[in-house]
Formats: C-alpha cells, sequence, structure tokens
C-alpha cells in the first residue's frame, strides 16, 4: 500500500495532540490535575498503578502510550479507508461514525478491562465529554487526514 505511512502519521499526530489537549483541559477544570497527572495516569493502564506515582519518565511513557493507541484506531481506519474508498467520500459523517466506534471501543472495553470499578462511567457529563472528545477529536480528524491522502483514482 502506497503512500499509507503519511496518512497513519498525521491522524495520529493531529488526532492524538487534540484528544490529549482536551483531556489535560478537562481534567484541569474538574479536578485541578496537571498535565504530567493525566500522562501518569495513561501510563499507568499497562504498566500498573506505581507510574500514577512516578515522576518524569512516567509521564513519557503516558505521552507514548496514548500516541501508540492512538496510532492504531488512525492505521485502522487508514486501512479499512484503503480497502474501502466509500468511507472518505463523506469523511465528515462517517469520521463521526467512527469517532462513535472509538468511543464504545475504549469507553465500554478497553477502559472497563483495566479499571473495572472506575469504567463504564455512566453519568450524562462524563459520557458527553467523552463522546465529544472522541467525536470531534480522534474520529473526525482521521477521516478527514485519510480524505486528504486518499490514492488518486485510476483513470
Amino acid at each position: 500500500m502506497k503512500g499509507i505511512s503519511e496518512p497513519i502519521v498525521a491522524g495520529t499526530v493531529i488526532a492524538g495532540t487534540l484528544d490529549l489537549s482536551a483531556a489535560f483541559l478537562s481534567a484541569w477544570i474538574t479536578s485541578g490535575r496537571t498535565a504530567g497527572s493525566v500522562l501518569r495516569g495513561i501510563a499507568s493502564g499497562p504498566f500498573g498503578d506505581v507510574m500514577r506515582d512516578g515522576g518524569p519518565l512516567a509521564a513519557m511513557a503516558g505521552l507514548v502510550v496514548h500516541y501508540g493507541i492512538m496510532a492504531v484506531i488512525a492505521a485502522v481506519f487508514v486501512v479499512a479507508a484503503r480497502a474501502a474508498p466509500a468511507l472518505v467520500r463523506h469523511p465528515v459523517p462517517i469520521g463521526l461514525a467512527y469517532g462513535s466506534l472509538t468511543y464504545l471501543v475504549m469507553y465500554w472495553i478497553v477502559l472497563p478491562a483495566r479499571w473495572p470499578a472506575a469504567f463504564p462511567n455512566t453519568t450524562p457529563v462524563d459520557v458527553a465529554l467523552a463522546l465529544a472528545f472522541q467525536l470531534l477529536f480522534v474520529g473526525l480528524p482521521i477521516a478527514l487526514v485519510a480524505a486528504r491522502y486518499r490514492p488518486a483514482r485510476k483513470a
């Protein structure tokens, strides 16, 4: 698949940065948590709760984990769009739908598997924020990037 890495990297960087920025702002507004604490929380997913009390290296691990997860999310969509070009003919509704799918997977499968006592969180505000972040900052930008990088049609 020629040229597939460019949209995956671009989608990862754009969606990953938007999503992480939203998480930082939300954590700061709702609980006064710092960006470092958010990143250490992300690192605690695969590496255990000890990361929550870590320092800069734990935060860096969280950053790598976050962008690693986002790379998988972007790659899934880009590969699917290459196989089914209809996915990028109308990137806004498809991207919003993909954001909904990523919300369901992350908040109803992945996070509850790691933290069953805390997820799924079904309070209306938490659901609305998480869903909005996934639709607007993950699904939509990835679909728009995939549409921008779609291969030219063969004549």
